[in-house]
């Protein structure tokens, strides 16, 4: 598959986190056509981006009702959509409003209102992530339970599959 324009309402270029629109050569594979689709992510072929199943994050976890478990499944959204996920480990979470005399660490549960470290398992497929301190774009995603926000949070590490 070859790229024959890239554009930005007809100027020609396009900068990070901006929509642009790409047109492809005559000579693509239908497979190819069928699985590009909204939030499909192209990158450079010689620094292509990773696909995770596995990864280690700092959220922030909003108001709810239930606590957040070991095993909790999940739906994750980052700008490709949403994925189902579970929470594989939890590290410590700590309240928002203390120092860090106040975390607790190995917990069984994260309340709400507090600030954690998780690790995160994709539960049927991989997703494309990156580094928050690399790419804040593809860092980033919100935790849903339910139709609720349960948390935002922040990619600090990736783990090979």
């Amino acid at each position: 598959c070859k790229v024959k324009y890239i554009g930005n309402n007809g100027k020609k270029l396009g900068i990070t986190n901006e929509n642009i629109e790409i047109s492809l050569g005559k000579d693509l594979d239908e497979n190819i056509e069928q699985s590009l689709i909204a939030g499909c992510i192209l990158c450079d072929a010689n620094k292509p981006l990773k696909l995770v199943y596995t990864f280690k994050a700092k959220i922030m976890t909003l108001n709810y009702q239930e606590p957040l478990f070991k095993s909790t499944s999940l739906v994750l959204y980052t700008l490709t959509g949403g994925i189902p996920v579970s929470i594989k480990k939890i590290y410590k979470y700590q309240n928002l409003q203390s120092n860090a005399e106040g975390a607790v660490f190995k917990p069984r549960v994260i309340p709400s209102n507090v600030s954690a470290e998780i690790i995160l398992t994709c539960i049927d497929k991989s997703i494309c992530l990156d580094l928050f301190e690399k790419d804040k774009a593809l860092g980033r995603f919100s935790l849903r339970r339910q139709n609720e926000t349960v948390a935002i949070g922040i990619v600090t590490k990736l783990y090979k599959p």
